[in-house]
């Protein structure tokens, strides 16, 4: 049949057989009529199948979500049910409890054990209630004295139990959890109260509740054999769970009868209740699960019912339908498959042809094709070959050369003929650079025949066809056929000016290196040789200063020490610079007191600050320890600097230093130190260069504010010494965020470090003067301030230390508070007034306060930015004292300042009443602090100080307050003191 149609049907026209015209002619229509009626047949057959298939998916979607929300209403309905027996059985065994307490109320709890008429009535209440399993009665210290299922009652002991301790700690009624009984070894839950007061707890009285009972109630639920139901408290506890599959199994307290749904207490209705889907950790089945809230109990029941048993009626409607649609597509199917086979029998064959001599058509153009293309890509692989400057060789698996392009053969000396066929190991591979034979299993060429791995970017040395060596880099890769290395393909070239060219880039850079450390020792040498006259004319200034000198005189002699201070600043900020940079500054490790140099940095940037309207504030997180080994004058140069910053770039708003623990471990601290403030701020532009040496933010800053650069650089170095990294985070105009983190040891494996190293002297952690000072304890203190931060700040420092706690924002505010305290009878002890006050001042409030009827006139601190000299020239006519202010405190307030004030006013006020009160003579001054730097103007010009008390001062607060100083230092509370108070009491050594 095909030999006729190629005879008669087809005609050869040169290399290509064209179909001939008067056959597509004729077949053409009827081809054509076929092809349109089969698309109709299949066209209808699809709509058909479409139609049906989709208003079965819709009604079995639709029947599918009736039957899941009838199964929700089941489950919320059991739940409902479970809800309000278990609300009824512990109101039940509620009142039981409390009949059981009226009759102890009565009895003396050592003869209840042999109390036969009070057995034999509890156990005619337990018989008359189902959910009772038993009533039993402990003593105080846990023992039983009295169960209703026998008599006596048998030794035993339930102090360990749950709801015993919760007892004894305070709780009067508790539900517990799941437990297993000692004598009936049931598993059971507890409903209990306490026996006597708080103050006077005589025992507990609990009911074992028949879990049996709620087995009953779970086998009338209507749940299914897949349904389960459990209790919880409301922090997860679980009381009983019972599932249908056990077949009656009473419930168990074994990890096996785990609930099968746990409670999912974050998505459990809160109030009304409701439904969710969850799946069981039991069998991994999807279940339905209702939670409710039980009424004025910390309950939550759950019920949980099978989702593939719920919808098992579903699934079997469905399948009937979706058989009745089968069938009924099947049936359109098989009509039209029959109509459109017999119109396609006589086509196939017509096709077949056509398509057979369209095969032949692509065959032959594709083979012209690829011969072209093979052609071309041979032609252009050796141009590629001839025109590459890099050497290229192939080898085969035995490392024999099969190609080598000019380039290859220019660089080895060899010509083509010479290098085919050959070992390129033992061509241009056999010796090392030394003269050494290079074995062949070293030859990376060999590795990657071998391993099949490519190796890319190595340097090696090949050797000529004259004897000599040149250094190259090369690259290989293996050729892999079918996973199999067939060769592999090397690309090299000659590096040897790029040798030269690196070498002498070698000798650059130590030339350099050579140059920067000379100009840094000569920086650090001219720093120190200009410090020795620079010290020298600071005293003569001195000197001068204490003559008697006329007022311009005194006013040049003034300038001369400012500026030659600055000057001195300036070089050692050089100096510092210069041994960060050569590598010669060096950290040491001593032991040291957080709580002493944040006090030396209160004094310094305290000082300041004075002259500006702005709120300097310590927050200092209750998890930090204070006692560290690392280098304190550096860490202080480090704070100072960069709150010497803040204060300079900010006009008014507020400073905030704040430390807080990063990590504590038993070897190290890591802190985390962070300065804010609310001053001009910096763009991200000016950041990029922000810690650059001789950079600041832009050129205005250094005309308006002076400086040189050089502090933000060295911090940057100091706290990379420490083990730290530095970052800021601002806005313009927002102010600024200066933060960085900073690693100590601790005392305890410090020291242990230090004896090999012989920094720090034996006597110099022992040197530090020691403190003992004891919290005064029920003191309610009230916060007055109208800046938010800095009264948040107050109020955590006050309350660290165990005291009561108050905040108010205006003078106004705080009348009305001690006037409703003093009505109440809770007069504040303590108030910490601020003097800048918008409307009413610290002070006016005072005397307001003061000349009050109606307020019990507490112990008035003021806290403020500015000295106590500002502050008494702003109380107008009338002094400090007389407007019966109890002390002064400073900005930034620390605990250690604090409490010193808050004993101070003390001792003042109990002057009269205790014979060995302290006066304020009897205070002893310690010289002042200093960051250490000679050039540090608010120590050197500041009244720099903090408090200790004298042995007399601490036998009054030993009487005062019923604590000993210093043998016991924590007062006779019978409990602990936090954290914040805690940190300020060490051991003494002398008064």
């Amino acid at each position: 049949m095909c030999g006729n149609f190629f005879s008669s049907g087809v005609r050869r026209t040169g290399r290509t057989p064209v179909m001939d015209e008067a056959f597509l002619t004729a077949e053409g229509p009827a081809a054509a009529t076929r092809t349109r009626l089969r698309t109709l047949l299949t066209t209808i057959v699809g709509v058909i199948t479409l139609f049906g298939v989709g208003l079965w998916g819709a009604a079995t979607w639709a029947d599918r979500d009736e039957a899941v929300s009838h199964a929700r209403d089941r489950t919320l309905s059991a739940a409902r049910l479970l809800h309000e027996h278990v609300r009824r059985t512990v109101a039940t065994s509620d009142l039981v409890l409390q009949r059981v307490d009226d009759r102890l109320r009565v009895r003396d709890m050592e003869v209840v054990g042999r109390d036969v008429p009070l057995w034999q009535e509890l156990r005619a209440m337990a018989d008359a209630m189902p959910e009772v399993s038993a009533i039993l009665i402990q003593d105080a210290a846990g023992n039983g004295l009295l169960t209703t299922r026998q008599f006596p009652a048998p030794p035993m002991n339930n102090a360990d139990r749950a709801f015993f301790q919760a007892h004894r700690n305070g709780e009067a009624f508790h539900i517990g959890g799941m437990i297993r009984g000692r004598l009936s070894g049931k598993p059971t839950f507890t409903i209990s109260r306490r026996v006597g007061t708080v103050e006077n707890f005589q025992g507990v009285a609990n009911i074992a509740v028949d879990l049996d009972y709620f087995r009953f109630f779970f086998e009338g639920l209507n749940i299914g054999r897949g349904g389960a139901v459990a209790v919880y408290r409301e922090d997860g506890t679980l009381l009983f769970s019972l599932f249908g599959q056990d077949g009656g199994a009473p419930p168990s307290a074994a990890s096996s009868n785990l609930p099968p749904v746990p409670p999912p207490m974050d998505e459990a209705p809160r109030s009304t209740g409701g439904t969710i889907f969850s799946r069981s950790p039991v069998d991994g089945s999807e279940r339905i699960v209702a939670n409710l809230r039980v009424q004025d109990l910390p309950l939550i029941v759950q019920v949980g019912m099978s989702q593939d048993e719920a919808l098992t009626p579903w699934r079997e409607r469905t399948i009937h339908g979706g058989l009745l649609v089968l069938l009924a597509v099947a049936a359109c199917a098989a009509l039209a498959a029959a109509a459109a086979r017999s119109l396609s029998r006589e086509e196939v064959g017509r096709r077949r042809l056509a398509e057979t001599n369209a095969d032949l058509d692509a065959t032959a153009r594709s083979l012209e094709q690829a011969n072209r293309a093979f052609a071309g890509a041979n032609r252009r692989l050796n141009l590629i070959l001839q025109s590459a400057s890099e050497g290229i060789c192939g080898v085969d698996r035995d490392e024999r050369i099969t190609f080598a392009n000019p380039a290859a053969c220019a660089l080895t000396g060899y010509t083509n003929e010479e290098m085919l066929g050959r070992s390129l190991h033992v061509l241009l591979h056999h010796t090392r650079a030394d003269g050494t034979p290079a074995p062949t299993i070293d030859c990376p060429v060999f590795e990657v025949l071998r391993t099949g791995e490519a190796r890319g970017g190595s340097e090696d040395i090949y050797w000529r066809k004259d004897g000599t060596s040149f250094p190259v880099e090369f690259a290989a890769s293996p050729m892999l056929e079918d996973g199999r290395v067939e060769g592999a393909v090397v690309v090299f070239h000659e590096i040897a000016e790029r040798k030269r060219a690196e070498e002498a880039l070698r000798q650059a850079k130590s030339v350099a290196e050579a140059a920067s450390r000379a100009k840094s020792e000569f920086l650090a040498n001219m720093s120190h040789e200009i410090r020795t006259p620079m010290n020298a004319i600071l005293g003569l200034v001195h000197l001068i200063q204490q003559t008697d000198l006329s007022s311009r005189q005194r006013d040049y002699a003034q300038k001369i020490r400012v500026s030659a201070q600055s000057l001195l600043g300036i070089l050692n900020d050089i100096l510092d610079f210069s041994k960060v940079e050569a590598g010669k500054l060096e950290l040491e490790r001593v032991e040291f007191r957080l709580d002493d140099l944040l006090q030396n940095l209160a004094v310094i940037v305290g000082a300041a600050a004075q002259d500006k309207d702005i709120e300097v504030l310590f927050s200092v997180g209750p998890e930090v320890p204070l006692d560290l080994v690392g280098d304190p004058l550096r860490l202080q140069q480090v704070l100072i600097n960069l709150a010497g910053n803040a204060i300079k770039f900010t006009e008014a708003g507020e400073v905030v230093v704040s430390v807080r623990a990063v990590e504590v471990a038993e070897e190290r601290t890591v802190l985390a130190f962070s300065i804010r403030d609310t001053g001009i701020g910096i763009d991200a532009e000016q950041k990029e260069r922000l810690f650059q040496a001789f950079s600041q933010a832009d050129s205005s800053t250094t005309r308006r504010y002076g400086g040189t650069g050089l502090g933000l650089a060295i911090c940057t170095r100091l706290v990379a010494l420490m083990g730290g990294v530095m970052d800021v985070a601002s806005e313009p105009g927002q102010g600024s965020d200066f933060h960085f983190t900073a690693v100590f040891g601790n005392p305890a494996f410090g020291l242990a470090g230090l004896a090999g190293a012989g920094r720090m002297g034996a006597g110099r952690a022992g040197e530090r003067p020691m403190r003992s000072r004891v919290v005064p304890r029920g003191l309610s203190v009230l916060v007055v301030d109208d800046n938010l931060t800095a009264r948040e700040v107050l109020g955590e420092l006050v309350t660290s230390f165990g005291w009561k706690t108050s905040l108010c924002a205006s003078g106004a505010e705080a009348i009305v508070e001690l006037e409703r305290a003093t009505a109440a009878g809770q007069p504040y002890d303590i108030v910490l007034m601020d003097w800048k006050m918008p409307g009413m001042d610290g002070l006016e409030t005072s005397r307001r306060i003061r000349d009050d009827g109606l307020v019990k006139a507490p112990v008035i601190i003021v806290v403020s930015a500015f000295g106590r000299e500002r502050m008494g020239a702003g109380s107008g006519d009338e002094g400090l004292e007389e407007l019966g202010l109890g002390g002064a405190l400073v900005k930034p307030v620390t605990a250690s300042s604090l409490l010193d004030a808050v004993i101070d006013a003390y001792g003042r006020g109990t002057r009269g009443d205790a014979p060995e009160a302290t006066p304020l003579h009897a205070w002893r001054r310690i010289p002042p602090v200093s960051c250490g730097r000679s050039n540090c103007a608010p120590c050197s010009g500041s009244a720099c100080c903090w408090w200790r008390t004298t042995a007399s001062a601490r036998r009054w607060l030993a009487k005062s307050w019923s604590a000993p100083v210093p043998a016991s230092p924590w007062p006779a509370t019978g409990t602990r003191p936090s954290p914040a108070s805690r940190r300020l009491i060490r051991p003494s050594t002398s008064s």
